[in-house]
């Protein structure tokens, strides 16, 4: 019997992430610090903080392997995420319980991911167990908005604010994946990738693999990862909505609702659709018209609702 090749289930961003503190990159200021933390055998209590994707757990994952051994890792490390544990509840039980135990004289670590979706009020409670047990065990505290975090919280950690990925830096890791798994993707398309994901390396990553299944990546199947229409559709949607014709609207955005386009991003595309193009006298109008369905998106307007009345209001402009 064949031996089933489990690295093929692995997620690429946990097969991919850095194994050392000197593989995360882009970052030197926080990797300096934290080889320095390593080599002297302790860990302040940390806020690390940036857009996604740019290394923040990677980087106190990577520390954590440096400080402990294999054996010693499972007992001393504690990751939880913020949004999951977000209550005084789970904070005054689970990390409070972990927190204030001794453990052989190690000093544990206790990770915590999205902290800027927590409560206040478990925010409050966090500051005081960090303050209480902090000669048994450090923190490092992750998110995207430090303006999110209690500065009582802030004011007891060291903070590291992380930099965006530098384009090369993504680049050369996709090709290096691309190569290491034999997958077929032309620079073009690779730099397609980078650009949708607005230099979050982690989505960039996962963008990737999902497109990986054919073996050869297209802009298609890119774009159907990430929700998009094809040019050909856009190209398509704005020709009916031209047209004026009532009928062909309906069909159309029927069709859309159909196949799952009608989001966010598709209001986005024809955003820059009509940028792109520029051929419209009353483009301002057009544009603040799209800003405005962007904006009731985001506020719970109804798919179904907003393409319909976004398509008429542009139709009746050109």
């Amino acid at each position: 019997m064949i031996a089933p090749n489990f690295d093929e289930y692995i997620p690429w961003i946990e097969k991919y992430r850095p194994k050392e503190i000197s593989d995360v990159i882009d970052q030197n200021h926080v990797t300096k610090f934290l080889k320095s933390e390593v080599q002297s055998k302790k860990m302040s209590n940390l806020i690390f903080y940036g857009s996604p994707g740019t290394g923040k757990t990677s980087a106190i994952l990577a520390a954590a392997r440096e400080l402990y051994t294999e054996k010693e890792y499972k007992s001393n490390i504690l990751e939880l995420n913020g949004s999951n544990e977000r209550g005084i509840n789970n904070i005054k039980t689970i990390v409070k319980e972990f927190a204030n135990k001794s453990n052989n004289g190690l000093f544990k670590l206790i990770i915590l991911d999205e902290a800027d979706s927590m409560t206040l009020d478990a925010q409050y409670i966090l500051y005081s167990i960090i303050d209480k047990y902090t000669h048994l065990t450090k923190f490092c505290i992750i998110c995207n908005y430090i303006h999110n975090i209690l500065p009582k919280l802030s004011s007891i950690c060291i903070k590291f604010k992380f930099n965006n990925l530098k384009k090369i830096s993504i680049i050369k890791i996709l090709k290096n994946i691309c190569e290491n798994e034999k997958v077929i993707c032309t620079d073009k398309n690779i730099n397609y990738i980078y650009k949708l994901s607005n230099g979050d390396l982690r989505k960039s990553i996962n963008v990737l693999q999902n497109c990986s299944l054919n073996k050869k990546i297209t802009i298609n199947n890119i774009n159907y990862i990430n929700g998009l229409c094809n040019d050909n559709i856009i190209a398509k949607y704005i020709k009916v909505i031209e047209s004026k014709d009532s009928k062909k609207i309906d069909k159309f955005c029927n069709f859309l609702l159909t196949e799952g386009f009608i989001n966010l991003c598709f209001i986005k595309q024809i955003f820059l659709y009509f940028i792109d193009k520029n051929i419209y006298n009353n483009l301002n109008e057009i544009l603040q018209l799209i800003i405005n369905s962007y904006n009731n998106l985001i506020n719970k307007s109804h798919f179904y609702i907003e393409i319909y009345f976004i398509s008429y209001q542009i139709s009746n402009k050109l």
